[in-house]
């Protein structure tokens, strides 16, 4: 099992400390994508922590070290419908803010479905289903439109919280401007010149609820942001580990 982590990603943090607490750490491989970027790149990890088992992609963000275990332990959970499939794909999306972003770029979830990325994002593979792989691509497809205006506000949010993240951990604690916000957005949702959405125009409106959101909780995710980063920063045994 490899599991792929940031230093700077509390997710990561959370997981790696779960795991050393239940024992299971040194049972694991991980890989720091920090210094391991190309391999990152080379596997299609577009968020983490991301875990793998065989060199195939199980689980994504937002992942459990009990959910990593029993995967480890191939202990299979109640089985899930379609939809909270689905639904499970779409909460690792929100919690991914590279996907996060490209799909609210683009208004729509379908440039994730390709990859391993959407079946480790369901959490099929932790749990039972009787549905077959390709109808679950075929599900969310269909139902695209559904369920990114049902999941759009929540995507804005979780957007707005990661330009202000990429803000804080340069070294500012200050707001964002419009402008700010259309450079990260653009920034955040491509991977270079090769996925950059064309024309490269953002949403007004987009940029408006993410300032909205910043203005009204912007204090809030500040001191979110600076507890994360203690939380890490203080931590001497995983400072050592990493």
């Amino acid at each position: 099992m490899e599991i792929y982590y940031h230093p700077s990603c509390i997710s990561s943090y959370n997981l790696i400390k779960g795991l050393e607490s239940a024992g299971y750490l040194e049972a694991v491989h991980l890989i720091n994508t920090a210094q391991e970027f190309q391999e990152a790149m080379e596997k299609g990890v577009i968020s983490v922590p991301y875990v793998f088992v065989g060199g195939r992609p199980m689980l994504v963000d937002p992942v459990t070290y009990d959910e990593v275990i029993d995967l480890f332990e191939g202990k299979k959970r109640a089985s899930i419908t379609i939809d909270q499939a689905a639904q499970n794909f779409v909460k690792s999306v929100s919690a991914s803010a590279f996907a996060a972003t490209a799909c609210l770029l683009r208004g729509s979830f379908r440039p994730l479905l390709s990859g391993g990325f959407p079946f480790a994002a369901s959490k099929v593979y932790l749990h039972g289903y009787d549905f077959r792989l390709g109808e679950l691509l075929t599900y969310i497809s269909d139902n695209d439109a559904r369920l990114f205006e049902e999941s759009r506000d929540h995507l804005v949010r979780s957007v707005a919280y990661n330009l202000m993240r990429i803000s804080f951990w340069s070294g500012s604690e200050d707001g964002l401007d419009d402008l700010a916000i259309k450079m990260l957005l653009l920034a955040r949702g491509s991977l270079g010149r090769v996925a950059i959405p064309y024309p490269p125009d953002i949403s007004d409106a987009l940029v408006k609820s993410i300032g909205e959101i910043l203005a009204e909780r912007g204090e809030k995710y500040l001191e979110m942001l600076k507890r994360e980063r203690e939380t890490i920063l203080s931590d001497e045994k995983y400072k050592a580990f990493l």
